[in-house]
């Protein structure tokens, strides 16, 4: 199967992040604006190539920013 892709890397990310703060699909898609479909596709890991306005905005909408995104990808403490 490989290493996984950048994609599911923060699909894992993002995902870990909702369930830590106990938030559904739908608490998601309402606080990023992004249609709850999508969100559920982007968190599963469904979607290949997420745009990069969709992540930015699920990110948010969880209340975190790009500085702690890439130290989760980093694998660093927060």
């Amino acid at each position: 199967m490989g290493e996984p892709t950048v994609s599911n890397q923060s699909a894992a990310i993002l995902e870990s992040e909702r369930l830590r703060q106990d938030l559904t699909y739908q608490q998601v898609a309402d606080g990023s604006g992004v249609h709850v479909s999508r969100v559920h596709r982007i968190l599963r890991g469904e979607t290949h190539r997420p745009s990069f306005e969709n992540v930015e905005a699920i990110l948010f909408g969880l209340g975190r920013d790009w500085k702690w995104y890439h130290k989760q990808m980093k694998g660093e403490e927060t």
